[in-house]
């Protein structure tokens, strides 16, 4: 049997936690990876100085070495992914495996072993600049977060994964029907009935 892993991408505040735990319900999934967890995770292991892009985000990266917003955005989703194919490794006999995160990149897709996995890869949109603000302020009632002061800059970086050339199959979703397409989508899969 092969594994299933499923990837909710999208950019910061676009509901990628929530799809997750639901799909993991409805599911039955047997883990969840938040890229979040998963980088801080490493940093306790691997410092600064080894791997600057740990410890910055997907807005901010192109800080690290003076590049451009995009670039610096490729090389943070790089790092990350690094570290969760290592992962995906040890997880190649479970059922349903979800992972989520900003750092999510559909080249992650050409590193799986599709003799042992499915992937499934869902980029989440938020089209509305008015809808993200209020995403943003709601998520961050009792949290620190530069979300705000970097909006042009994350929806720079959801326009260019939007409008990657699809090689992979990514289904790019609207919030308002997304845990139906999805299960629409995995139901088209058979992996679940």
């Amino acid at each position: 049997m092969k594994t299933n892993f499923i990837f909710i991408a999208g950019i910061p505040a676009c509901g990628k936690t929530t799809i997750a735990r639901e799909l993991a319900i409805r599911l039955n999934a047997d883990k969840v990876i938040d890229l979040d967890v998963l980088k801080n995770s490493c940093k306790l292991f691997v410092n600064s100085d080894k791997e600057p892009y740990l410890y910055t985000t997907s807005h901010e990266a192109f800080n690290v070495e003076g590049l451009s917003l995009i670039e610096g955005f490729l090389r943070y989703s790089r790092c990350i992914q690094t570290y969760l194919l290592n992962l995906l490794k040890q997880l190649y006999n479970e059922r349903v495996v979800i992972v989520e995160g900003v750092q999510l990149l559909p080249e992650i897709l050409e590193k799986i072993d599709k003799k042992k996995a499915n992937c499934y890869f869902f980029n989440l949109i938020i089209d509305e600049k008015g809808e993200l603000i209020n995403r943003i302020n709601y998520k961050l009632k009792n949290r620190q977060g530069k979300w705000i002061e970097h909006l042009s800059e994350i929806l720079e970086l959801q326009n260019y994964i939007k409008n990657l050339p699809n090689q992979n199959n990514i289904v790019n979703l609207e919030k308002e029907k997304t845990i139906y397409e999805i299960m629409e989508e995995l139901k088209n899969e058979n992996l679940y009935s």
